[in-house]
């Protein structure tokens, strides 16, 4: 998976985060499987506190299993997936955050019973740059 970065500052308050991620040759959209798969975009001040979430996913109800909506990366004539986004934000993004979130929408219930290495995949934790 590449995963890419940019934080551009528009003013004294207000910033750009762009955001870029890619699998080659995947084949299938993403995430995919079990219908609570998420993949998480979070951002962070300089003091470790979350100024932004963005969520790829199905959003399934968990009781019906109707689909509301599908925000999930679909695969290209290639057979690849590439998603481009742009936040805007008036804190300066210092560290970014994207997660594979096995469980997603109902992680809540099973919180105790799954071990975190097996709710999610760290995808990518370090600088905005």
């Amino acid at each position: 998976m590449k995963i890419q970065f940019k934080t551009e500052s528009l003013d004294l308050k207000n910033y750009k985060l762009d955001v870029s991620l890619g699998i080659p040759e995947i084949g299938h959209h993403f995430p995919t499987g079990d219908l609570f798969r998420q993949v998480r975009i979070k951002s962070f001040d300089g003091i470790g506190n979350q100024i932004l979430l963005h969520i790829i996913a199905r959003d399934v109800d968990p009781n019906t299993f109707v689909t509301h909506s599908d925000t999930s990366l679909k695969v290209t004539d290639r057979q690849s997936i590439a998603g481009q986004f742009a936040f805007s934000t008036t804190t300066m993004p210092a560290r970014c955050l994207v997660e594979f979130m096995f469980e997603g929408k109902i992680e809540h219930l099973h919180r105790h019973e799954t071990p975190q290495k097996e709710q999610r995949i760290i995808l990518y934790d370090g600088a905005c740059h």
